[in-house]
Order: structure tokens, then C-alpha cells, then sequence
């Protein structure tokens, strides 16, 4: 996975590739939005038909951690693993330890 920090950067990236937001991070009490690119060779053909609806998926999950509705999340959480050939997948199961306590 791809990371790239900011906001604008991610805009720009996203004009030719899937980019999903991240957790925003802090640092230093500066508030760093995260975001990963997805590689085109981790997206399977076969997907295509059904990536809208786990990107917008993706997006309601990171929406609703920001609101901290923890039980959306984790359940979005089980529909998101495995998707984009599993690139995501350490970044949700980080979620999953960080929330279920």
C-alpha cells in the first residue's frame, strides 16, 4: 500500500488512480490526513462491477470513525477485507484491535 499524507496531494493522485482516505493521524498536535493509493494491479477485472459500492462503503466507515460510530465500522470492516486484492487489509485489522477493545 501507498501512503501519501495530505490532502491536496491525494486530489491529485486520485484524477488516475483509487485513492481511499485514511485515519487521520496526529503529529506533534498537527492533524496529518492520510491517504492510500491503490495499485491498478490490485484490482481484479471481476471487481469492477461491485468497487463502487465498496469505495463508498469505504468512505461511510472513515466518515463514521471521524463521528466515532464504532460499531459501523467495524462492522463495515467485514464486508471491506479481502477487497483491492487485500491491500487494505492490515489498515483495517489495525482498526479492528485499536476499536474492540
Amino acid at each position: 500500500m501507498y501512503i501519501i499524507v495530505g490532502k491536496e496531494k491525494a486530489e491529485e493522485v486520485a484524477k488516475s488512480m483509487l485513492v481511499l482516505e485514511l485515519e487521520t493521524l496526529e503529529k506533534d498536535g498537527e492533524k496529518l490526513e492520510a491517504f492510500c493509493v491503490v495499485p491498478a494491479d490490485k484490482i481484479d477485472i471481476k471487481e469492477i462491477s461491485t468497487m463502487q459500492y465498496y469505495v463508498q462503503l469505504h468512505i461511510d466507515m472513515i466518515d463514521r470513525l471521524k463521528k466515532n460510530e464504532i460499531p459501523f465500522v467495524l462492522s463495515a470492516i467485514e464486508y471491506l477485507k479481502g477487497q483491492w486484492g487485500g491491500e487494505l487489509d492490515t489498515f483495517y485489522l489495525h482498526l479492528e484491535e485499536k476499536y474492540k477493545k
